[in-house]
């Protein structure tokens, strides 16, 4: 699916009783956790400062759920782009050069409007 990285067959091979969940990994994902957690937060405060003080709380409650979901996912977008390669740049990778991950960002999106626009899931999610 994703094409093999420059320079990949001239590194040595990773140690067997090494775990592909190593420490370096928990760090990158913890990171964009917290920059993902650290985001939506500001983009829901920035959002809900003004429904305690206003008659349409709900309304802008739920303006501020919206824009922290779509914060979510697109954090998680960038992320899928930047974790293609374990030690290079974003920015040594074609953004379509992996079908895959195309298809399933579109499906991403497609969904994540679906919640935002159509009013049976408005409901469930409260967008």
């Amino acid at each position: 699916m994703e094409l093999k990285e420059k320079g990949l067959l001239e590194t040595p091979p990773r140690d067997p009783k090494e775990k592909i969940a190593n420490r370096l990994f928990f760090i990158r994902v913890g990171g964009v956790s917290v920059v993902m957690a650290v985001t939506a937060f500001i983009i829901f405060w920035h959002f809900g400062q003004l429904a305690f003080a206003s008659p349409n709380v709900d309304m802008l409650l739920t303006q501020a759920q919206t824009a922290a979901l779509m914060t979510v996912v697109g954090v998680h977008i960038g992320y899928i782009f930047t974790a293609r390669s374990t030690f290079g740049s974003a920015f040594t990778f074609s953004p379509f050069s992996n079908k895959w991950i195309l298809g399933g960002v579109a499906i991403t999106i497609i969904i994540d409007l679906m919640i935002v626009y159509l009013p049976a899931l408005n409901n469930v999610f409260r967008t």
